[in-house]
């Protein structure tokens, strides 16, 4: 056997390597995608679009409707106490600053929860589309190893 033919079945196998290790990782990470979508979610989120929320996505999306709701209710009885606890409770000034807060609080939670729709669809849709690409890849290497014909061993040895 030549020098050349030494060389390239080294490279080959060292290719056969890189690419088990490669389906290996491509493999697990399809794992976590199926077994933990919530999860996989999140982590584009915070890398790809910078949410740096303490909670998850979905429980923050609840929290903000939940404060969307309470605030327009606070909005709409225009902040009457029945059972003042202090005085300044019923004055108008009072119940104007309070309105004036809310209605700012609403505008901006419809806006917090907007951008975050739109930042978990966009997440979402990245992590299909890094699904779509592991299967994809693995496949081709499959294909890759039936044209070499490495056999089944080897590839199960993956």
């Amino acid at each position: 056997m030549g020098k050349n033919q030494m060389r390239k079945d080294s490279k080959r196998s060292k290719l056969i390597k890189d690419m088990k290790e490669e389906y290996k990782a491509k493999t697990a990470l399809l794992k976590r995608i199926e077994d933990y979508p919530r999860v996989q979610v999140q982590v584009a989120l915070r890398t790809e679009h910078g949410y740096g929320g303490e909670m998850l996505y979905d429980n923050a999306l609840d929290k903000l409707s939940l404060d969307i709701e309470k605030t327009a209710l606070e909005i709409a009885t225009k902040f009457e106490v029945i059972n003042p606890i202090f005085k300044f409770q019923t004055y108008k000034e009072w119940k104007a600053i309070m309105i004036t807060q809310a209605e700012r609080d609403l505008a901006e939670y419809k806006e917090n929860f907007k951008t975050l729709t739109e930042q978990t669809a966009k997440a979402k849709k990245s992590v299909a589309d890094q699904k779509v690409r592991c299967i994809d890849r693995n496949n081709q290497i499959l294909e890759q190893f039936s044209k070499w014909e490495v056999d089944m061993e080897e590839k199960n040895g993956i």
